[in-house]
């Protein structure tokens, strides 16, 4: 998992997942991050709309939601239920593989 730890804004070592925070930090351009981690506004041009999408911490934030790629169910089927735990876990939370999108659209 060290890998996921140069994204994170939390200190090197720190065995925690990566956050919708992380995620968002990377993903939106002209990000304003609140005290500590989180993301309280930035501009989403999304990937698979073509839209570009204020985001603002807060009842709608959910106009912008965190994707898996590739879905956890289709890597399930071909064999991620035979991985231990902790590679389940690394799978689910790869930031090469997760990515900010309109919420709406994703749903």
């Amino acid at each position: 998992m060290a890998q996921h730890t140069s994204l994170s804004c939390l200190p090197p070592g720190t065995a925690l997942e990566i956050t919708r925070d992380d995620v968002l930090r990377r993903d939106l351009a002209d990000v304003k991050p609140a005290t500590g981690c989180q993301i309280i506004s930035g501009t989403l041009h999304d990937v698979y709309t073509g839209k570009t999408i204020s985001f603002v911490l807060g009842p709608k934030s959910t106009v912008v939601q965190i994707d898996h790629m590739v879905s956890l169910g289709d890597a399930w089927q071909p064999g991620a239920q035979q991985l231990p735990a902790s590679r389940r876990r690394d799978l689910a939370n790869d930031p090469r593989n997760l990515q900010a999108v309109h919420g709406p659209t994703n749903e």
